[in-house]
């Protein structure tokens, strides 16, 4: 048998890792008791807790049985590992309590939480000079909750012990490094034979005597060691509303600020890197004295505002506009206050990356990005979007801690992997802000002094990216290209807290679909647009739109978004009113005017709210050019479909007549031009979906003869296994429910308008109400569905999970692919959830389906069944996250062809931007001159999208930003309703790319890479 000999070094460095791991483990030998339920007087140090339980920590404590108690008595040792103690400084430490809690040391009450305890530092000081046999008693007060608590390890070090320890640990990274050099393997290798071995079994300044030799006659090696430099980037991160509430947050951004700043003027080497526009302006606004200091180290060099973004959002699931507005907003507070142009998109908590980001990022004036988790496998990498831009960024973990071990590791991966000898270690307590700690500071001057480690430096992440970048250049250095997105973790965000996710949806409509009409009527209150939008980016956080806080957070979330809805809904009307008034109306009966936001001629349906007395007995609308339609007179006001021009207005006339109409329902049977639908009866399900266009059968439910039926529109409850973080991570499936027994299949609508069939399911305690609705002239099919979801679940039960299903016939397998922002991905058929926007397709290139949403974010596609997930029941952090009313939208949109032939993403945008009417009641008392229907933008070719019309953030003058949105290189044709003196290409944050140019005819002609986005600045008259 060959056997191969360990290298002298191998050996070596094992026995210090041996000897390390023995004598580290003092710091967690510590006798604990736990008692559950009031103790008064448990926090003082004479207290008799003699009949409480002896627990080990860590350990799990269920706090929605009351609050608990746990004690420890530390008693000095003469000595650890045969290293004295007497005179050491000894602290305590350990990591997070998710609740609140009190510390108490000695009957003193040492540090004390409402929401989050935070023990990961800084360090909590027992003594600054110990005698052994002296004892001190820790008592720590957990507060009731709402779920199962975990509490970690305490450590208790003592100094003298950890400046060996370090010494240890430091000697292990620099035999390492040395053995990365040219030439150095050999040296360390002899080295290590040299070491004498019998110092492990002596005292240990013995040993810390013969490191120092080794480290002697390694000595020349320093320089080449030295060439290796790590930028250490403190950050403290800190989440918005996420375990704690609004009133939390600030003191959190006002402690974890003053804390930056002391430590800054205590060590003034100390830098620090901070991020999110709106924790400074909460610092200016609240508290004064801070922002002006953090001002001037800015000005020193000493603070970086990585604030390239509002607030660190979910990026798969913010629309395309206020992922932009994030930087927009982010970027200029950042000029404005700081005078800082931000280089580093920083992202190190978001749940994921879509593919577009590169693009997004460049076009907002970075070039560098930040991430930690849905790497790749390199912790550095060009990231290319599709149209060609390419970013350069750096993958590691945000809240380290220093120590040779941790910072050296990224230090040698980065060599290793890539060649270079420039890395970044970012680190600083993080989630509750905190940042870094005296300890860290004082580890890195430690390591500073040894000459064999990397050269450390404290730095900024924009220092290190250029030193990096420059590195890579001048030495040739090829790294990897990524090219698509970075994706996926915890799938259950694109579900949990269904509430914030419908506001962020109506939010993000809303304020740009007001912004169009306002630039349209020249009523664009800019300062209210402001707010507005400031407030739907900052529910855009990654822990908030996730669905992956506490209830606290979302009741504050609600009343942000119904002050932006509130806010747009009154903007949009005020506008419409100034629309209207501008319109010369010719015909006799009462106008109606209809707005559609988007820039494509299109026919919908138009729901209007107009006085009862004011609607005829037997009421239709003529257009302005003549054409009748039939109305109908609905619960919720007028319904007709309206043809109106791109980004325009039509006038309607509603009067008394008739039009030969036909029912668009009989029996369970819905039909149009375009579809005929069928309900089972007996399921609820579709039995039958028939386009009628392409002669084709897009569902039948008895599609084959004699075997189980295939069912669509299928409401399914998968069950979920109990698991840790439900609100996040969707669990093992136990078991899968389809809903086939309704307790009500009707018609309960019946007109040359809209037709309805009603589907009600019970399920437990919940109540599922499907509308399934045809309209007159339009290809599509609406499921207009309320869920009352009365489910809870904990971590004793299967948490149910309610999903609909969709199965067209195809001939083949088809494509599955997703709206993400500004652009699609394709994805693997294969049944994960994953994120997509407003529309998710599957086609076989001759045919498919597209299922749309006005609301939804959490899908999966397995073969060429499509599913979109509803609602959840997670239990942790909230324990009842859904319960309650829940509604969305939902339509299918069967075509020929594939979804960029079929238009897809136009069929996703029109059921989220709904055409907006006004009735004029008193249209005499207008005096416009407009034309009684006109278009202010029209758009070529069908696969370019304008994602806004809006005043510029500096000037009066109107921005236009449009994408193409299928892949495909074109020119894009934009005509303007109104006169346009010049434009201009801007970036995202509206910085100008190129000159002033005159535009003939009122019509920009500009060529579009496949997903490239545009923005222009329009001068007009």
């Amino acid at each position: 048998m060959l056997t191969v000999k360990m290298k002298a070094v191998e050996s070596l460095l094992k026995i210090l890792n041996g000897r390390y791991e023995e004598i580290s483990r003092y710091r967690t030998k510590l006798q604990w008791k736990f008692l559950q339920g009031r103790a008064i007087g448990a926090y003082s140090r004479d207290y008799d807790d003699s009949s409480w339980t002896d627990v080990k920590l860590p350990m799990i404590v269920d706090l929605r049985k009351g609050e608990a108690w746990l004690r420890c008595r530390i008693t000095v040792p003469e000595n650890i590992s045969g290293i004295p103690i007497e005179g050491s400084k000894v602290k305590l430490f350990s990591s997070v309590i998710t609740t609140g809690a009190e510390v108490y040391v000695d009957s003193k009450l040492v540090l004390s939480a409402d929401y989050w305890t935070e023990l990961r530092g800084p360090m909590i000081v027992l003594s600054e000079s110990v005698k052994p046999g002296e004892t001190y008693v820790v008592a720590v007060r957990l507060y009731p909750c709402t779920e199962p608590i975990g509490v970690p390890e305490f450590n208790v070090t003592y100094s003298n012990v950890e400046n060996v320890l370090f010494e240890l640990d430091a000697f292990m990274e620099e035999l390492k490094f040395v053995n990365l050099i040219p030439g150095g393997g050999e040296e360390v290798e002899r080295v290590a034979e040299e070491f004498d071995v019998k110092v492990f079994s002596e005292n240990y300044d013995r040993l810390l005597a013969e490191i120092e030799k080794a480290r002697r006659k390694l000595s020349h090696l320093s320089d080449e060691v030295k060439k290796f430099k790590v930028h250490l980037v403190g950050h403290a991160h800190i989440d918005m509303n996420w375990l704690w509430s609004w009133r939390d947050t600030v003191e959190t951004i006002k402690n974890t600020f003053k804390t930056m700043l002391d430590l800054m003027d205590k060590y003034p080497v100390f830098h620090f890197s901070q991020s999110q526009a709106v924790t400074y302006m909460v610092t200016e606004e609240l508290f004064p004295e801070i922002f002006n200091r953090i001002k001037k180290k800015i000005e020193n060099g000493n603070w970086e505002v990585t604030a390239s973004t509002w607030v660190e959002a979910d990026l798969n699931m913010g629309g395309n506009e206020a992922l932009v507005r994030q930087f927009l907003y982010g970027k200029r507070f950042s000029k404005d206050r700081f005078n800082v142009d931000v280089e580093v998109c920083w992202e190190p908590d978001t749940f994921g990356h879509p593919l577009t980001m590169p693009q997004i990022v460049r076009k907002a004036g970075m070039k560098y990005y930040y991430f930690m988790r849905c790497g790749r496998g390199f912790p550095i990498f060009w990231w290319e979007s599709p149209e060609g831009s390419r970013i350069l960024a750096f993958n590691s973990v945000y809240n380290n801690i220093v120590y040779p071990r941790t910072v050296c590791s990224i230090a040698r991966e980065v060599y290793e992997k890539h060649g270079l000898k420039t890395s970044m270690f970012v680190y600083g307590v993080g989630d509750h802000g905190g940042g870094p700690t005296l300890e860290d500071i004082e580890m890195a001057l430690k390591m500073m002094d040894k000459p064999l480690l990397p050269t450390v430096v404290f730095s900024s992440a924009r220092e290190f990216f250029r030193e990096v970048e420059d590195e890579i250049r001048l030495r040739h250095k090829e790294l990897p290209i990524v090219k698509g997105e970075l994706n996926f973790t915890f799938d259950g965000c694109y579900t949990t807290h269904a509430d914030v996710k419908r506001y962020n949806r109506l939010c993000e409509r809303m304020l740009v679909d007001a912004e169009k009409i306002c630039c349209i009527t020249d009523t664009y209150p800019r300062d209210r647009f402001a707010d507005a939008w400031r407030k739907t980016l900052f529910n855009q956080f990654h822990d908030i739109l996730d669905g992956s806080g506490i209830r606290e957070t979302y009741e504050y979330s609600k009343k942000l978004a119904e002050d932006v809805l509130k806010c747009a809904r009154e903007i949009m009307d005020m506008a419409l009113e100034k629309l209207a008034s501008s319109i010369k109306f010719k015909e006799d009966g009462l106008p109606i005017v209809v707005f559609n936001p988007l820039p494509w001629p299109r026919r919908d349906i138009v729901k209007v709210k107009v006085p009862s007395h004011l609607i005829p007995a037997k009421p239709i609308v003529i257009s302005s050019n003549g054409l009748v339609e039939p109305v109908q007179v609905c619960e919720d006001g007028l319904i007709f479909v309206a043809d109106v021009p791109a980004l325009g207005y039509s006038t309607y006339y509603l009067k008394e007549g008739r039009v030969d109409a036909e029912m668009l329902a009989k029996d369970l049977t819905l039909e149009n031009e375009f579809l005929r639908v069928t309900i089972d009866s007996r399921t609820g399900t579709i039995r039958e979906l028939y386009d009628k266009k392409a002669n084709r059968t897009v569902f039948n439910r008895f599609q084959y003869e004699a075997t189980q039926p295939r069912e669509s529109n299928l409401f399914q409850v998968l069950y979920e296994a109990p698991h840790p973080m439900s609100a996040w991570i969707i669990g093992e499936m136990t078991s899968i429910e389809n809903l086939l027994k309704p307790e009500e299949v009707k018609l309960v609508e019946n007109g040359p308008v809209r037709s309805k069939i009603r589907v009600v399911y019970r399920y437990r305690r919940s109540r599922i109400c499907s509308d399934i609705t045809l309209f007159k002239r339009i290809p599509r099919v609406d499921f207009q569905t309320s869920i009352d979801w009365r489910e809870f679940s904990n971590e004793n039960m299967d948490a149910p999970m309610l999903k609909v299903s969709f199965t067209p016939i195809l001939k083949s397998t088809g494509k599955a692919v997703f709206e993400i922002p500004f652009g699609y991905a394709e994805r693997p058929s294969n049944g994960s959830e994953v994120p997509a926007l407003r529309w998710v397709d599957v086609s076989d290139g001759e045919y498919g389906l597209t299922l749309l949403n006005d609301s939804k974010y959490g899908f999966d596609v397995s073969g060429n069944t499509i599913r979109m997930t509803l609602v959840r029941t997670s239990y942790s952090p909230d324990p009842t996250p859904d319960q309650g009313l829940h509604e969305v939208l939902y339509s299918l949109y069967p075509h020929s062809g594939d979804w960029k032939t079929a238009l897809s993403f136009r069929k996703g945008f029109e059921i989220n931007h709904p055409l907006e009417a006004i009735a004029v009641t008193k249209p005499s008392a207008m005096k416009g001159t407009k034309p009684e229907e006109m278009s202010f933008i029209k758009v070529e070719p069908d696969n370019i999208i304008v994602s806004c019309l809006k005043k510029a953030e500096d000037s009066d003058d109107m921005v236009i930003r449009f994408y193409e949105a299928t892949g495909l290189e074109t020119t894009a044709k934009l005509k303007f309703g109104f006169h346009v003196k010049s434009v201009q290409e801007l970036d995202l944050i509206e910085r100008p790319l190129t000159e002033e140019s005159k535009i003939e005819e009122d019509t920009l002609i500009v060529k579009v890479k496949p997903l490239e986005i545009k923005t222009f600045k329009l001068k007009v008259t």
